[in-house]
């Protein structure tokens, strides 16, 4: 708990996130918990965030999904097309593998993306340590390069 205190002091996104992937991490490279989930709680887990995932749109009408459902894919789209371009490059240039590259270049959130990994057979450290970096990037970075010139 303290160091997810310390975590959102440094204004980084996902502070409780962060510091239990820090904390699995260390608990899993030094040895000391190298066991994992049980599938039946992976599956209660993976039901209840498609539970609170689905609430969360139930007040919307068919004509707003209508009206947001062609930019909606044109950007997904691009952004596809963008993630996997970059993807089978550093796949190829590297020697991994093209599922393991590709869903750790994909857009989409840390524990959905980990989430994937994890039930794919892909080691989810790998692919949260490349999410972790393109949130410090887009944290830090990205606010000097779009920042208002006065």
């Amino acid at each position: 708990m303290p160091l997810a205190f310390l975590i959102r002091l440094t204004g980084l996104p996902a502070p409780w996130l962060l510091a239990g992937m820090a904390i699995s991490a260390l608990g899993h490279g030094t040895g000391i918990s190298p066991g994992r989930l049980p599938d039946l709680l992976g599956h209660a887990a993976f039901v209840a965030m498609g539970a609170l995932i689905g609430s969360r749109f139930s007040a919307t009408r068919p004509r707003d999904v209508l009206a947001y459902l062609v930019p909606g894919l044109c950007v997904t789209l691009i952004t596809v097309v963008i993630a996997l371009s970059g993807a089978l490059l550093a796949g190829w240039v590297l020697g991994l593998s093209t599922g393991l590259v590709t869903i750790s270049f994909s857009p989409g959130a840390i524990e959905a993306m980990t989430a994937i990994a994890i039930s794919l057979g892909y080691e989810p450290t790998f692919i949260a340590a490349h999410h972790v970096f393109r949130l410090i990037v887009l944290s830090f970075v990205m606010p000097f390069l779009f920042r208002k010139k006065r």
